[in-house]
């Protein structure tokens, strides 16, 4: 009398799917890379993790002490300590969404296909490419004090004089502006052509693709294209919901061939 044969569970499946011939050849691929973050990045991070619950000092004769959390104590009461976290907080809280929007509005405006895209494109990836210090170095030219200093000429140029120099870098009020207006132009033409917008998001190679670019494949998901935004937002959306809306992929190709949007195509069959 033959046993019955007890069904695999799916559990066991999915363990077994994940290690096969290419598991190997993966691992070995990836194991220097692997390496080298474990012995410079996590390795350090675990010893200065360990050495900040001690008295430890460079260069100090002292003998090490294990000291508890007294250090981190000292740092949350210190009031220069808490003055740069909240700026850091602020300074992220403004540059991520004004990055984002000026690199998504760039992707937009490059992606009309105007005349000069790829020397725009290039124009504005170039702060990426730049090494920062000398960023650091054209900046400072441009915010330097005075009459002659590129930023104060300019403002006072376009307030007809009404504008006084002033010293961006050290003024309490301008230091933070002015060091987001550098953040947001040396990051937004890498944003603009190799990151992601808006969550998942959308990068400005994505605005192209299909016979009729974004407009097309927002007509094809159930949008309608009244605008470039409101097609990036479509787009967005859709892939967030994964292949349950897409249908069979012949069928816009075949539209599109027979010069027909997918939209035209569904009204019809619609009505």
């Amino acid at each position: 009398m033959s046993t019955p044969r007890v069904p695999r569970s799916p559990r066991t499946s999915r363990a077994r799917n994940r290690f096969n011939d290419q598991t190997a050849a993966g691992w070995l691929l990836a194991g220097p890379a692997m390496l080298g973050l474990g012995l410079f990045i996590l390795l350090p991070f675990l010893v200065a993790l360990a050495m900040a619950f001690t008295n430890l000092r460079l260069g100090s004769p002292l003998p090490l002490e294990f000291v508890g959390i007294k250090q981190f104590q000292r740092l949350l009461e210190d009031p220069d300590f808490l003055r740069a976290l909240v700026n850091n907080l602020l300074f992220a809280v403004m540059v991520v969404p004004l990055q984002t929007a000026l690199a998504l509005g760039l992707a937009l405006l490059l992606n009309r296909g105007l005349r000069g895209t790829v020397l725009f494109r290039t124009l504005f990836f170039m702060p990426v490419v730049f090494p920062m210090s000398l960023v650091a170095v054209v900046w400072v030219l441009i915010y330097a004090p005075g009459p002659n200093g590129m930023m104060n000429g300019f403002l006072e140029f376009i307030t007809l004089g009404a504008w006084e120099p002033r010293d961006f870098l050290r003024d309490p009020a301008l230091a933070m502006p002015a060091l987001v207006l550098l953040s947001v132009w040396q990051g937004a033409g890498f944003q603009m052509v190799n990151s992601r917008q808006i969550g998942r998001g959308i990068p400005i190679t994505g605005l192209s693709f299909g016979p009729d670019g974004a407009l097309y494949a927002t007509d094809w998901d159930g949008g309608y294209p009244l605008t470039q935004t409101g097609a990036v937002w479509k787009i967005d959306v859709a892939a967030g919901e994964g292949d349950s809306r897409r249908t069979d992929t012949a069928e816009p190709t075949a539209d599109c061939a027979r010069g027909r949007s997918p939209h035209t195509a569904r009204s019809a069959t619609r009505g």
